[in-house]
């Protein structure tokens, strides 16, 4: 469908499966892979035709733990190639560790644009919206009167913060 032919097709494809990590699975048909390295074949396909854009719909959904993350790098290194990502998930903690930006809908009207650290502090913004923060931000939020800042959306960020918080209390 790209016209592509001969060595073209194979360097894509070669290219593709080794950015992928599936050159492991290059020789498999795709119906004998488990879910996740399906749908990360799925991902890869599109890839490969080359968008500047792309977005996806849940994109983790029957990914475990490794394949998410691999994923996850993957479309990071994607962004800093230039590629424009952009995710449908109700999956607030990988929003919270990977989004840059989000955009929160309800009833298809826009109703946040912000970075999730800015977003999950929101605690009527979210209700609004329909969102539950992640744990983490909702316990940070629990602790700002015992000097928790704001714009905690990780655990990274809330170790550092409760690190820093501890020390000023020595």
């Amino acid at each position: 469908q790209l016209g592509l032919a001969g060595e073209a097709l194979d360097e894509r494809v070669g290219a593709t499966l080794e950015r992928f990590g599936l050159t492991v699975w290059a020789e498999h048909h795709p119906i004998m892979l488990g879910r996740g390295l399906r749908r990360l074949t799925a991902l890869a396909a599109v890839f490969a035709m080359g968008p500047r854009v792309l977005v996806l719909d849940e994109p983790t959904g029957g990914l475990d733990r490794r394949l998410t993350a691999e994923l996850m790098a993957i479309l990071r290194d994607l962004t800093a190639d230039g590629h424009a990502v952009v995710l449908i998930t109700h999956e607030m903690t990988l929003v919270a560790e990977h989004a840059h930006r989000v955009i929160a809908l309800r009833g298809g009207v826009i109703v946040a644009d912000e970075p999730p650290s800015a977003l999950f502090d929101r605690a009527d913004l979210l209700a609004e919206a329909g969102i539950e923060a992640p744990a983490v931000a909702r316990l940070a939020r629990g602790l700002w009167p015992a000097g928790m800042p704001p714009g905690i959306a990780t655990i990274d960020a809330f170790s550092d913060a409760y690190v820093r918080l501890r020390g000023e209390r020595r």
